[in-house]
């Protein structure tokens, strides 16, 4: 019986399967019997051949890694595409040494290897999952296969496949047969039992989750619940990674999911969600696996794979399974590494217990440290919740927090650049946020409503330019957004950026001078008195002494507490004396104040 092949090109994460592949492979294999599916991770071969760091710096960059496969799809490119990559190299130090044509010369041979080694005739069709930094990759595969193999019938699917972005795509290249809209399994699925009864796939019709050249779009077709879906398999991606050299193994992290589509505009019920977010092209809806099954899950893989490493792929992880999930986890007693994706507002109890279940690594939404910006992206948080989430992460036994800061947001002005630099001032102590200027994703919120953003039109990114032939170009609709503003603001974040490059600077600096490091921010309670600490350079630190109520009134707002609790809780005292008390703390930066609502900034040194 011929058999399915599904591909993964250059350039996702190498240090993991693709759960795109491992997802769809596991869901044939249960319901075709008798057949079988074949994954291709060449991604991981090219990692192995052009060098890890080499791969991570291009992977790091859509633009670089574009730019690559561009240069073998369109040769007649090349001379843009090198003056696209100086304009990337002096924005970027890290990847000056890079050597455009001597990588392009080693893809060139490696996709060579990848499509002789393999007898594709034995294949239904070919498929290709095509995500974010992967469309030349594919295209050129694509490209390849068809010029040696015609008859060779070639399906993609992916978030870059979805509505409008997919439409393009198969009215533009001819190597592509058919397109597989939002999520996989039900509709490759059907096209696979279509295949076998010797049906050609461009010719099947009335399919829910399908694309076809010349055709509007159509609707998804999903798996109600997703409990019922098999576990992943990533055997192929274990195979590969035994069979390269033991200089060049590893240890992988195993995609998990826990949800599709997006919590905020699922059972948060926010119907627009963050308005700069594309990650769900590919859903309708939201929905989520119980923590049962989830639990045995991870065991499965665990034990499949010999592996204690994992990466949640959720947009977020769901927040109801926060104090339940890993306090069972925890109760497994076994030694795991789990990296996930949150909303702010996670508390430091929370954040302990996760820690000690083997959570070593959260990416948190926090994007910006202006409440009059966060209404405009429609966060659904203030700043000072956000703060007060960094904050969390600054507790000992606590896992490491990565997020970004978004710069030059459409719509944004003085007001919030002003906001913003006033409550840099008092998160210098806490794990800087990585400077991002925004970009434009295609049928994001601001995307689909840009004149509201102060956008006077939007069109592909410039850089597809360099990437493109002009007559291409013109057809297609892809990921990156460019767009016009009506009032240019970049300028007015530029004070921004080097204040969060400076934060990030004198961060590393004190962090890197302690023998022991510790919180930059700290407090030493002696019941009644308090000490706070604040390092303030290498070998310079400031002491402050609280005694009685003031002891008592920092301990309180050691989370947020509004202006009538804190009343409440001390009416016995004069509130002009607290006020007093409080503004003095907030002219320290010892305490954050938003509104009506009083935060204390340093945490317990335990």
């Amino acid at each position: 019986m011929k058999t399915v092949a599904l591909i993964s090109t250059p350039w996702p994460i190498f240090k993991r399967p693709s759960i795109q592949l491992g997802s769809l492979k596991a869901y044939l294999l249960r319901n075709l019997q008798g057949s079988s599916v074949d994954t291709f991770h060449f991604y991981l071969d090219v990692a192995a051949h052009i060098g890890y760091d080499t791969y991570s710096l291009i992977s790091d960059s859509s633009w670089l890694s574009e730019s690559l496969y561009a240069c073998l799809l369109f040769e007649e490119q090349v001379e843009k595409i090198q003056k696209l990559w100086d304009i990337l190299k002096r924005k970027n130090k890290n990847i000056k040494n890079i050597d455009l044509f001597k990588i392009k010369a080693s893809l060139s041979e490696l996709c060579e290897k990848h499509i002789n080694s393999i007898d594709w005739e034995r294949y239904l069709f070919v498929g290709f999952s095509i995500c974010f930094s992967q469309l030349m990759s594919s295209l050129f595969y694509m490209k390849m296969l068809k010029k040696l193999y015609p008859d060779l019938r070639i399906i993609a699917g992916g978030s870059h496949c979805s509505l409008k972005l997919g439409q393009t795509l198969i009215n533009t290249f001819d190597w592509i047969d058919l397109i597989i809209q939002g999520e996989g399994e039900k509709p490759l699925l059907n096209v696979v039992e279509k295949a076998l009864k010797g049906i050609d796939i461009r010719s099947i019709t009335n399919m829910k989750g399908l694309i076809k050249r010349g055709a509007d779009h159509g609707d998804v077709d999903q798996i109600e619940d997703i409990n019922n879906l098999p576990v992943p398999d990533y055997d192929d991606y274990f195979k590969l990674l035994k069979g390269l050299p033991p200089s060049k193994r590893f240890f992988p992290r195993i995609p998990l999911e826990a949800s599709r589509g997006c919590w905020y505009r699922g059972i948060h019920g926010n119907k627009k969600g963050c308005t700069f977010c594309n990650l769900n092209l590919q859903w309708k809806g939201y929905r989520y696996k119980s923590k049962e099954r989830l639990m045995e899950e991870i065991r499965e893989l665990k034990f499949r794979y010999n592996s204690i490493s994992f990466s949640f792929m959720d947009n977020l992880i769901p927040p109801h399974f926060i104090p339940g999930f890993f306090e069972e986890l925890l109760q497994l007693g076994e030694d795991l590494r789990l990296f996930l994706e949150a909303r702010a507002g996670i508390s430091k109890d929370e954040l302990k217990k996760m820690y000690l279940a083997g959570v070593d690594e959260i990416q948190v939404g926090i994007e910006a440290l202006s409440t009059s910006l966060l209404k405009k992206m429609n966060k659904g948080v203030t700043a000072i919740k956000n703060i007060e989430t960094m904050k969390a992460f600054e507790e000992q036994h606590t896992p490491t927090l990565r997020s970004n800061i978004i710069l030059d947001f459409p719509s944004s002005d003085q007001k919030d650049v002003e906001e913003t630099l006033n409550n840099l001032q008092f998160v210098r102590h806490l794990t800087p946020l990585k400077p991002i200027s925004f970009w434009l994703g295609y049928a994001s919120d601001v995307y689909f409503n840009y004149d509201k953003y102060g956008l006077v039109s939007v069109f592909n990114h410039p850089y597809y330019s360099y990437l493109f032939p002009k007559e291409i170009l013109k057809n297609l609709i892809l990921m990156i957004q460019g767009y016009k503003l009506r009032n240019n603001n970049r300028h007015l974040w530029r004070k921004v950026r080097e204040k969060v490059v400076e934060w990030n600077k004198n961060y590393k600096t004190i962090k890197c001078s302690d023998l022991k490091p510790s919180p930059i921010l700290s407090y030493y309670d002696a019941k009644d008195f308090l000490v706070i600490i604040e390092k303030i350079g290498i070998g310079k630190e400031l002491i402050h002494k609280l005694t009685k109520i003031s002891r008592d009134l920092y301990i309180y707002c050691d989370r947020i507490r509004h202006v009538e609790e804190i009343k409440n809780q001390f009416s016995r005292i004069n509130w002009d004396a607290i006020e007093r008390f409080l503004n003095e703390m907030i002219f320290k930066k010892l305490m954050f104040k938003e509104g009506e609502f009083y935060l204390s900034l340093a945490v317990n040194h335990k």
